[in-house]
């Protein structure tokens, strides 16, 4: 575990200023992943529109990725990274001047394509340093770990486009870091080293699209499944941080060496599968406080390993493996909010069985 003082240090040596907009970036991503599908199920959408919201984000985010990735090799990570927050923030603005939750589609259509930009580039400039990627993870992850909570008591107070405009401030402080931070990594154009051809899909690739499923069907319905459950916005706003702050936890302890062995990462893919099915049997704050928690946990702990292994495939194409991480990521993040708004209109139950079925097919898929 990391001691303030050495976490102090390991972050200026990894250049602050990207870790930075990895906290403000993230922090903002997840204040409109929330509350943008509860703030239009509020003006009256349906649970399939709410899907829709919450899943078209990852639409542009399953094809983008890996391209953007690819020409940020190419011509620069920084201005990958420029690109997509000016894309985001124009986003952010447009927000504020819906009132039709229909339009909301667009729009974050919109706003996926900026992060199709940003995430990759991130992860491009951070490299497949195990230490470098552990700030980063934690700098996000404390990012995430805020935000729900924080935007539950902004918008119960002072209402939605008080979170908007918090969301947009985030994500200028982010393009003013962008334009002050040095990209530290020298890019490499080696003829030695080409796309050759065999991206054969592996099971660790799996693991990004069920965490895109796991993460944002979460965070698309949780709130709504938790005013059906007469809790209050706070209270669900703190769940989310606490499942957050399991993720965070992760992170810090992401380099001990019992997290990369393949057993353990195992026994954390099946928790992912069984602890959503918990929600069916809802008891009270303190359950699913605790619930929320280990799948956070092991959340991150997947996640991490899973970053690590694919950036380290290719230095000079690192890019172009960061996109395609992002692209699965982005997959899930589509299918999971469409599949559980289509669910959601029988029963909010089934919503939470999706991870159980995708984990048995991540079994399948190692077996063979």
């Amino acid at each position: 575990m990391l001691d303030p003082y050495n976490f102090a240090k390991k972050l200026l040596e990894v250049s602050i200023i990207f870790q930075l907009i990895a906290f403000s970036a993230e922090t903002a991503m997840v204040l409109t992943s929330i509350y943008i599908p509860y703030y239009a199920y509020q003006l009256g959408a349906t649970e399939i529109e709410v899907g829709l919201i919450g899943a078209s984000a990852g639409i542009p985010y399953i094809f983008i990725p890996f391209l953007a990735g690819r020409l940020s090799d190419r011509v620069g990570r920084k201005k990958g990274l420029l690109t997509g927050v000016t894309v985001v923030t124009l986003s952010y603005i447009m927000y504020l001047l819906i009132y039709y939750p229909s339009i909301f589609i667009l729009v974050r259509i919109v706003e996926g394509v900026g992060w199709s930009f940003v995430w990759p580039s991130m992860e491009a400039i951070i490299g497949d340093s195990k230490r470098k990627l552990q700030v980063y993870n934690i700098m996000w992850g404390f990012g995430s770990t805020i935000a729900p909570y924080m935007g539950s008591s902004i918008y119960q107070f002072y209402g939605a486009k008080n979170v908007l405009l918090l969301s947009i401030g985030l994500m200028v402080a982010s393009f003013i870091f962008a334009i002050t931070g040095k990209e530290e990594i020298v890019l490499k154009n080696s003829s030695d080293e080409r796309y050759r051809g065999d991206f054969r899909f592996k099971p660790i690739f799996f693991i990004p699209f069920i965490y895109g499923v796991l993460g944002y069907t979460l965070l698309t319905f949780f709130p709504i499944y938790a005013e059906k459950r007469a809790l209050s916005l706070n209270v669900s706003g703190l769940v989310l941080s606490v499942m957050n702050f399991g993720r965070l936890s992760a992170f810090v302890l992401s380099n001990k060496t019992i997290f990369g062995k393949e057993r353990v990462q195992e026994y954390f893919m099946i928790l992912l599968g069984l602890v959503p099915i918990g929600l069916i049997f809802f008891a009270n704050e303190i359950f699913l406080i605790s619930l929320f928690f280990l799948l956070g946990f092991s959340l991150g702990v997947t996640y991490a390993y899973a970053l690590g292994k694919i950036l380290s495939i290719s230095e000079a194409n690192r890019g172009y493996y960061a996109g395609v991480f992002e692209s699965l990521l982005g997959l899930g993040a589509f299918s999971g909010p469409l599949i559980g708004g289509m669910l959601a209109n029988l029963s909010f139950n089934y919503i939470f069985v999706i991870p159980s079925i995708l984990i048995l097919l991540f079994i399948f898929l190692k077996k063979i």
